[in-house]
């Protein structure tokens, strides 16, 4: 997962070890936006708090297992907070 400033138009951080395989969906949940969402082949949801430093490491918040490949996600509730 390549995260890129936009308003420097510059690579900011590199996430590359959350995921062994392909990552299918990346998300900034609603109302959310300092969390990032990855989900993946592998079958991992992924969850960054990105703010701060951009360590992968120091990021990584939370990491779900699905058991299966996970195409896509959503979000529900009232105001978007569960997955």
């Amino acid at each position: 997962v390549y995260l890129w400033d936009r308003r420097t138009r510059k690579l900011a951080s590199t996430f590359q070890e959350a995921h062994m395989e392909e990552v299918t969906q990346v998300h900034f949940p609603p109302g959310r936006p300092d969390r990032l969402l990855t989900a993946s082949v592998d079958g991992l949801v992924c969850v960054f708090d990105t703010t701060g430093d951009l360590n992968e490491d120091d990021c990584l918040e939370g990491v779900l297992s699905v058991g299966s490949s996970v195409n896509r996600v959503g979000f529900y509730g009232r105001q978007n907070e569960k997955l």
